[in-house]
């Protein structure tokens, strides 16, 4: 009888056990705080793909980036800049000097180069324009407007020149407009002069465009041009 009686308590206390067992099992799931755990953990599955994502990006770039830096060196201005540029400023310091002889009568000089030297004398790779005048500034900002108008229609006329000079078919005109801004009566009459000795024979037709009226006896022939309602017209020829 006593051990039957054992036999049935042990039988009750695992019930019992069971039966709390399953209570708390029920009351864990019904916490708020069991969803929001589960909520989050989800979010860090979501994370962790993520990031595994984005490392083979990062991966795949950095072995993109030795690919990447040779075309950016490639075409910097110690790259491809640097070498068109070093080939083409003997031709363009050769011409606008040229030009700007007959504008400055021999007291200015231009020199384009591709390197500039810091105040520290480092030397960086850098398209530049230096001007030299016998009697004035050799920066262009302290420049008068007359005497930068005139290295600017040297400018102007040397990189004609040198597209000309590239082009597949000969290119036989030049065209100027108001090239006699902020000029004395001195200055055009030496843009004038270089027009017709250096320029014209050089190209063969030259196109000046002006509004002041004063230039017309400079030239042989003259083209009026007027404007009607957005639409410019030709008037007059003589």
């Amino acid at each position: 009888i006593v051990a039957q009686h054992e036999t049935e308590l042990k039988r009750w206390n695992d019930l019992r056990e069971y039966l709390l067992t399953s209570i708390k099992n029920v009351r864990i799931s019904e916490s708020p705080y069991v969803r929001m755990l589960a909520k989050e953990k989800e979010k860090a599955i979501q994370l962790g793909d993520l990031v595994r994502e984005h490392q083979a990006s990062v991966a795949k770039i950095e072995q993109e980036l030795p690919f990447i830096d040779y075309w950016i060196n490639g075409f910097s201005n110690s790259g491809c800049k640097s070498l068109l540029l070093n080939h083409v400023t003997p031709f363009l310091n050769d011409r606008a000097n040229e030009y700007l002889s007959v504008l400055c009568g021999n007291n200015a000089t231009i020199e384009f180069n591709t390197k500039k030297i810091l105040a520290s004398g480092e030397e960086r790779n850098k398209f530049n324009i230096d001007i030299s005048y016998k009697y004035g500034s050799d920066k262009l900002s302290e420049l008068s407007g007359g005497e930068l108008r005139r290295v600017d229609v040297a400018i102007l006329l040397a990189l004609g020149d040198l597209v000309a000079s590239r082009a597949l078919s000969p290119i036989r005109m030049r065209m100027l407009d108001e090239p006699f801004d902020s000029l004395d009566a001195s200055g055009i009459e030496r843009v004038v002069d270089l027009l017709q000795t250096k320029v014209e024979p050089r190209v063969g037709t030259l196109l000046v465009i002006t509004h002041n009226s004063d230039m017309q006896s400079l030239f042989e022939k003259v083209i009026h041009v007027e404007k009607f309602g957005g639409i410019s017209r030709i008037v007059k020829k003589s």
